[in-house]
């Protein structure tokens, strides 16, 4: 018996049609979720901070207080989400081969791997949240008194408040 492969054909491209149909309707009467900006950069945040051992919560801290999650934020030569200085960080971004500093993912990392530096270099929360948003010398003053800068708390604040203990 010879197959009629024609009708099958026909067939086929007239269930292709239905299907398309089909789909078409059904994505028009409800909408697909749409991952957020916020969620996507907290993934980044959540990667990054696991390869360099950095708190999360203290990221997505400095993110929310240096940024408010706006990843073309500047502020004179701070960029970005994590506001990363392009005048002191430029051997960092060679060295980690970021081109475009305005890049979340790549702000994100910047701003992390310098986090991860401080603390390598000093065991005291408040002492490196201090150099990360500070001058130098603002920083080590305050330390030196005991104090903590307004900038400093504000981002601690935030940091307790998302690890739930604010």
């Amino acid at each position: 018996m010879a197959e009629n492969t024609s009708g099958r054909k026909e067939n086929m491209g007239l269930l292709c049609s239905i299907y398309m149909l089909c789909v078409t309707i059904s994505t028009e009467s409800f909408e697909l979720p749409v991952m957020s900006d916020e969620v996507l950069y907290d993934s980044y945040i959540l990667e990054i901070c696991e390869d360099y051992g950095v708190d999360p919560f203290l990221v997505k801290a400095l993110v929310q207080h240096e940024s408010q999650y706006d990843p073309v934020a500047k502020n004179g030569s701070c960029v970005g989400l994590m506001q990363v200085s392009t005048v002191w960080h430029k051997d960092r971004a060679e060295r980690l081969g970021v081109t475009d500093w305005l890049d979340p993912y790549s702000n994100i990392l910047l701003g992390t791997e310098y986090l991860s530096e401080l603390f390598a270099d000093y065991d005291d929360l408040e002492l490196v949240v201090m150099l990360y948003a500070e001058k130098r010398s603002t920083a080590f003053r305050f330390h030196e008194i005991g104090k903590v800068s307004n900038a400093a708390s504000e981002i601690l604040y935030i940091y307790y408040t998302l690890k739930g203990g604010g």
